[in-house]
């Protein structure tokens, strides 16, 4: 079996399988794949061939598996992309507190105890570590 077609198997089993332990996550919140991707010829005309290290993501966590809503993205990407992530907007910029973070080269624990202390994104953001 290929990584690509685990890939496709997987994400099929969380949309349609009742049994799958992802579903409830996926199908049972109405994600849905395609007509197209239910066979794997379909979903591999789509989408190619997994690339190395790679993995399927949804760009909408809220819409389904299909061609124009997924993308062969980075771990790091795909964990960007997370509906538990907190997002934090700052002049006008939205990016996750770990964007936050490596952006500004501040530890994320430290970024997120400063929220969790009733801080301000922008006192939080903006206040440098002596």
């Amino acid at each position: 079996m290929s990584s690509t077609y685990i890939s496709w198997a997987h994400a099929k089993g969380r949309c349609t399988n009742l049994n799958d332990p992802r579903y409830a996550d996926y199908g049972g919140r109405g994600i849905v794949i395609c007509n197209e991707w239910l066979t794997f010829k379909g979903f591999l005309n789509d989408m190619g061939n997994k690339p190395y290290k790679m993995t399927l993501e949804r760009v909408d966590n809220s819409k389904g598996y299909y061609k124009a809503n997924c993308i062969w993205a980075t771990v790091k990407d795909q964990a960007n992309n997370r509906r538990s992530n907190v997002n934090l907007t700052h002049n006008g910029v939205t990016r996750t507190l770990q964007q936050w973070s490596e952006y500004l080269g501040l530890n994320n624990r430290t970024l997120a105890t400063r929220l969790r202390r009733g801080w301000s994104i922008k006192r939080a953001l903006t206040t440098r570590v002596t």
